[in-house]
């Protein structure tokens, strides 16, 4: 029997309400990690070249002389492809006199962004009795992606570049999902620009078609694309621009992977590879703070990481199995992208760099990585777990090694915070008196004094970066200046 108008508009009423009111509730929640993170970088980042930034002032002098070519910013760097992050570069020297803070706060938007994505695919379903746990996800996905364990990507403007290819692969992912052409134009576009972003955005070619097949695992003819009959086409032009962009990535410039090594062994890799996967969770100061204690990284400060690694894996995996197996696996195909594309780019890293060690794979770089597989494996627990037993115990325990790893992680960093800014303004008044600076104070891992010299000439010629202000008093009157922050 239908209802009567009057009830019919009481209903929709109440359903907006609901929607509202969820939208609100999942925005407050994912809202207190992200202004914590804000307070951090706005309290502590300072603007001043650092690590591999001063790779762009070649560039910077061939655009303010007129040489810039487009092959120069299609250029490698250590094998990485970096054309948009040299094309924010060249915004930043127009805009702001070449501003370390421009980038780093446009990286903190792109992680904003897809916080938001995610949260958007957690929050799809108009699912009540489910709420409290879709909240409690939103919440986690929002706290482990924002985590102060990732310092360095949130302090330095180089993370511009791995925070927009993943910005872009969970735009292409999430899109792909969607039905009609215009969904997978946006995809196709994410795509691009993931492409010419960073290394790792070239997976997105792997994961779109791999996320479409098992969409297609409970409705093979309501796949998310224009339709059955065009739908292998579709997928045809995406394999085959991959194809292109795989190819040209590793046949054409500088060779890829560049540190791994020819004698590296393979259980160097394993172990750097599972490492980094349970970085994240890590609650050890040491690792956190990366050598701003005087503590060191214990074996059994890796070996912990290396076990966490190894059980995510093993969660993540009986959860895409248990999904297949009820025919829950298409509904969950973004969250399964969004945990390959997080374990993808850390195996990237763990084969990369190999020959650096199994240590290195915990330094904070690459915890944004990591945030990115233990929120994935996060929503497909929860989701495969529905409707059983092990559901009570296995999504609180999950839950609460996120919120407690990441307020450690906060803690230790909301203390170490003024060291590390101090630490950037000593570098700044280094460089600012690069005349007069030993080669000790000039050190840099990546660069020699004498090019950091070159570099500097070239800031100051064009009062750039650090050049295009005053010195405080107080720095004016530092002596001697503070050497580079490693």
């Amino acid at each position: 029997m239908t209802g009567s108008p009057r009830n019919i508009q009481a209903d929709v009423q109440v359903s907006v309400r609901w929607r509202r009111g969820r939208v609100a509730l999942a925005l407050a929640l994912v809202s207190i990690p992200i202004a914590v993170a804000a307070f951090y970088v706005f309290s502590y980042a300072v603007d001043v070249p650092y690590y591999d930034q001063w790779e762009q002032v070649p560039y910077i002098e061939k655009y303010l002389t007129g040489q810039l070519s487009l092959s120069s910013l299609f250029a490698r760097h250590e094998g990485h492809i970096a054309f948009l992050e040299r094309l924010f570069t060249i915004v930043s020297v127009s805009l702001f006199h070449w501003s370390s803070l421009f980038e780093i706060w446009i990286g903190f938007a792109f992680l904003v962004a897809t916080v938001v994505l995610i949260s958007a695919d957690i929050l799809a379903a108009d699912d009540r009795q489910h709420l409290a746990v879709r909240l409690l996800q939103v919440s986690a996905v929002s706290a482990v992606l924002f985590s102060l364990r990732q310092w360095e990507n949130l302090l330095a403007p180089w993370a511009f570049g791995f925070f927009g290819s993943t910005l872009f692969v969970v735009t292409a992912c999430y899109f792909a999902a969607k039905p009609g052409a215009r969904s997978f134009v946006l995809s196709l576009s994410a795509a691009a620009l993931a492409t010419v972003t960073f290394t790792n955005g070239l997976l997105v070619w792997v994961l779109v078609p791999a996320q479409r097949l098992l969409q297609r695992r409970s409705s093979p003819s309501g796949s998310p694309d224009l339709g059955t009959g065009n739908r292998w086409g579709l997928d045809g032009v995406w394999v085959a621009l991959g194809c292109a962009a795989w190819s040209a990535f590793l046949f054409a410039g500088k060779a890829p992977f560049a540190h791994s090594g020819q004698g590296t062994v393979a259980s160097t890799v394993l172990k750097r590879f599972a490492a980094g996967l349970g970085l994240a969770l890590t609650h050890d100061k040491a690792v956190i703070a990366g050598g701003a204690f005087p503590m060191i990284i214990l074996p059994i400060d890796i070996t912990v990481c290396v076990a966490v690694g190894l059980l995510l894996v093993l969660l993540a995996g009986s959860s895409v199995y248990l999904l297949w197996r009820s025919g829950r696996i298409a509904s969950s195909a973004f969250a399964v992208s969004l945990t390959a594309f997080g374990a993808g780019s850390i195996a990237m890293v763990a084969a990369g760099r190999a020959n650096l060690g199994v240590q290195q794979i915990l330094s904070s770089r690459y915890a944004s990585a990591s945030s990115l597989f233990v929120a994935g494996t996060f929503i497909l627990a929860e989701r495969a777990t529905r409707d059983r037993p092990v559901r009570s115990w296995v999504i609180p325990v999950l839950a609460t090694l996120i919120v407690v790893s990441n307020t450690i992680a906060t803690l230790t960093e909301m203390h170490v915070g003024p060291f590390r800014r101090d630490n950037f303004a000593g570098w700044a008044t280094t460089i600012r008196a690069f005349r007069t600076a030993t080669d000790e104070q000039l050190q840099n891992p990546h660069f020699p004094p004498g090019v950091i010299r070159a570099h500097c000439t070239v800031l100051e010629r064009h009062h750039l970066s650090v050049f295009s202000r005053p010195l405080p008093p107080k720095a004016l009157a530092a002596e001697p200046p503070t050497p580079a922050p490693r």
